[in-house]
């Protein structure tokens, strides 16, 4: 479930911030070096990806919690709202608690210092910056060096 959260906000974030630039959008879901598309817009460009990127993700996961949780509420009594399916998703989402500022600047940072990780998703990279996974730019190299290709 997780997987088509960021695949759908992947592509909602490439459709809310590059618009008609059907070429564009072409180059960053067919899985090509996103990290060379990623260096090749400008920074404004890159802002309004994060931007979409992290508001598919909270869409996302809130539409697919509340669906996945809708029938079983119905058949669950509950001491606590916190309690509740929807509450127990939620709480597995991914967070992001800085400025799309930020991200930009890491995503940057990384693609423009780690030259052959260009081949690293856009996705990959924003769920390893989040608050949930929280690396750095230098340990997501590492990482990404020692995994298998």
């Amino acid at each position: 479930m997780v997987k088509h959260f960021f695949i759908g906000a992947l592509g909602v974030a490439a459709l809310m911030t590059l618009g008609s630039a059907q070429d564009r959008i072409r180059t960053v879901t067919t899985g090509a070096a996103q990290g060379a598309v990623w260096l090749g817009w400008d920074r404004n460009a890159r802002i309004g990806f994060v931007r979409g990127y992290l508001s598919g993700i909270h869409v996302g996961y809130r539409d697919g919690c509340f669906a996945s949780s809708d029938k079983d509420a119905r058949a669950t009594t509950l001491r606590s709202p916190l309690d509740s399916p929807f509450a127990q998703c939620l709480d597995k989402a991914l967070r992001f608690s800085k400025e799309p500022d930020y991200y930009e600047e890491e995503i940057t940072r990384f693609y423009a210092t780690y030259k052959s990780d260009v081949g690293l998703s856009l996705d990959e990279l924003l769920r390893l910056l989040s608050d949930s996974e929280n690396k750095t730019p230098e340990e997501i190299h590492r990482w990404f060096a020692s995994s298998p290709k």
